[in-house]
């Protein structure tokens, strides 16, 4: 039984793209977030397969030009998960104060079992006001 990797035609794929600079852009369906996408599979991972290696297991791929839609595999590395949201420029790890600006420190910082940053100060303040509207 052969692959969804294996079953690709390989000149179609990449005539969806086009050179911008260092970046290739694919210029196929893009999801929401940006991100090529090519039948079932995003575009940017099946090119580093298919140009590098696979991808080591439990790693995802970062796009080192930060350019959601670049397949160029020079241009993708293999990062963990949390490595990947660090370098995120949307991410809050990389954040030193929460929206409401208060400072992410040790004692001020829960971190979720999905490994996300929340602040303790903002989730006592919503706590106390979902407890008020509660008892009226």
């Amino acid at each position: 039984m052969t692959t969804i990797r294996e079953r690709i035609n390989k000149t179609r794929f990449w005539s969806n793209t086009t050179i911008q600079g260092d970046c290739i852009v694919w210029t196929g369906y893009t999801d929401k977030d940006g991100y090529g996408r090519y039948n079932t599979i995003s575009a940017h991972r099946y090119a580093y397969e298919e140009r590098v290696g696979a991808i080591p297991s439990g790693l995802q791929i970062d796009h080192l030009c930060r350019v959601r839609n670049c397949v160029n595999p020079k241009h993708l590395e293999p990062v963990t998960a949390y490595e990947n949201q660090r370098r995120s420029p949307y991410s809050n790890i990389s954040r030193k104060d929460c929206r409401r600006g208060h400072e992410f420190t040790k004692e001020n910082t829960y971190i979720t079992p999905k490994n996300k940053r929340q602040c303790i100060k903002c989730n006592l303040e919503a706590n106390r006001k979902y407890r008020r509207t509660k008892q009226s």
